[in-house]
């Protein structure tokens, strides 16, 4: 599919916003409530890179770089979720709900 840049610009930016929310609100809960281990520390580097990395070349439309990008970024969202949040039985509901709500972006 072609679409212009500016549309895809568009579509893009809205689509990221819920993410952008409630990736901050974790990083706020984390900075609060719970510090994180080297290990998930490192993990949410391996995130946030490949975040740098995946969404310049979503604007440019380069498909070949997002989707095994997007595919590794899930891949350690999901080592994040089940390895460091939801194993953990001291979280309350509100932390599990503030974790989970970034997979609804």
């Amino acid at each position: 599919m072609n679409m212009s840049f500016a549309i895809r610009a568009v579509i893009l930016t809205v689509c990221l916003l819920p993410y952008v929310y409630f990736g901050v609100r974790d990083l706020l809960h984390h900075k609060q409530h719970r510090r994180v281990s080297l290990t998930e520390r490192l993990l949410h580097l391996s995130l946030g890179l490949t975040l740098a990395i995946v969404i310049p070349h979503a604007y440019l439309g380069h498909l070949d770089v997002v989707i095994p990008g997007v595919t590794l970024f899930v891949l350690a969202r999901v080592c994040d979720e089940f390895v460091f949040h939801r194993r953990r039985l001291i979280c309350t509901p509100r932390p599990i709900s503030v974790f989970s709500s970034s997979w609804w972006a």
